[in-house]
């Protein structure tokens, strides 16, 4: 007899509490700009609930964002260069780098 995988309710039932799981730990989808706003209000010294009154995004996705900002920064190779460019919405949070001008630096 041939091994089948386990596909009655109970793995089922695991698979759906694993992706809720898993969506529970990802932020909401934002764009550039509110990035920008989120650690700008952070900096300024806003509490997250105060960003997330100013931006209109949930607190837990505040402070999600403003986790990986602080990771971003930390990995950088030029820390101070990497929140200034979160700041302003120019840091490529694809790639994980600075968006440089053509000269090679950022502009400021």
């Amino acid at each position: 007899s041939k091994m089948r995988p386990n596909t009655g309710t109970g793995y089922r039932f695991s698979l759906y509490y694993l992706h809720e799981i898993r969506k529970q730990s990802m932020p909401a989808e934002i764009d550039a700009a509110t990035r920008a706003d989120i650690a700008f209000y952070a900096a300024q010294g806003y509490s997250q609930e105060g960003i997330a009154e100013e931006t209109g995004v949930s607190r837990r996705t505040v402070r999600k964002y403003l986790d990986l900002t602080r990771e971003e920064v930390a990995a950088s190779d030029r820390p101070r260069e990497t929140l200034c460019a979160i700041v302003r919405g120019e840091y490529d949070w694809q790639r994980g780098d600075l968006t440089a001008d053509e000269g090679g630096y950022m502009s400021m």
